[in-house]
């Protein structure tokens, strides 16, 4: 891949718990913002209901995604939950277009490693408003089984913990008013990099 810093490329990630609203900013930013491109990663884990291979995710079994680490196709990954692996391919963040900025998801410990590689990234968080909101937001959802919930929130209460760690934290109060302030940030820090 070319060097965003050279290609004038910018790179957002986002991070946050379960039920922060992360899938729902991916799925709108690029229809809403000009020149903008996700990054599809790569899993382990089981289809969801409506998701689409190639479109939502790359979804392997768990035997290819060792494969993968071992070859080194792997920018990151991690385990999650001590059940699923996820991960950003190489071949991910080749397959974005040059002129598009690149919008990734990614956990704390992801977004770590993708910053050793390219440390100009612009770091979000996204927030639940609540604990007890995550907890709604992830039963909502429907494919978590009830005994993970408590892990889920546990690490939520984790994660959220490391929130100062970013560049711009946005409580999610409303997806809406997020989306807003979503393309707000990325919006600036266009402005702030190209006016130089």
């Amino acid at each position: 891949m070319t060097n965003p810093d050279a290609s004038g490329q910018l790179i957002f990630i986002i991070s946050g718990p379960s039920g922060a609203g992360k899938s729902t900013l991916l799925k709108s930013l690029p229809k809403e913002v000009k020149d903008l491109e996700v990054v599809l990663p790569i899993t382990s884990r089981p289809l969801r209901k409506g998701e689409v291979k190639g479109v939502d995710s790359l979804f392997v079994s768990m035997e290819e995604f060792e494969r993968m680490i071992d070859a080194g196709e792997l920018l990151e990954w991690s385990k999650v939950y001590g059940t699923n692996y996820y991960g950003t391919p190489w071949s991910s963040l080749r397959a974005i277009d040059l002129i598009n900025d690149i919008l990734i998801e990614l956990d704390i410990l992801g977004k770590d490693r993708f910053i050793s590689h390219f440390p100009n990234a612009i770091t979000i968080f996204i927030m639940p408003p609540s604990i007890e909101e995550t907890i709604r937001r992830v039963r909502e959802r429907h494919d978590v089984p009830e005994n993970e919930i408590q892990d889920r929130v546990n690490t939520a209460i984790d994660q959220v913990m490391h929130a100062t760690e970013y560049k711009y934290t946005i409580v999610n109060n409303d997806i809406e008013e997020t989306l807003n302030r979503m393309k707000e940030i990325i919006q600036a820090e266009r402005y702030l990099t190209r006016s130089r």
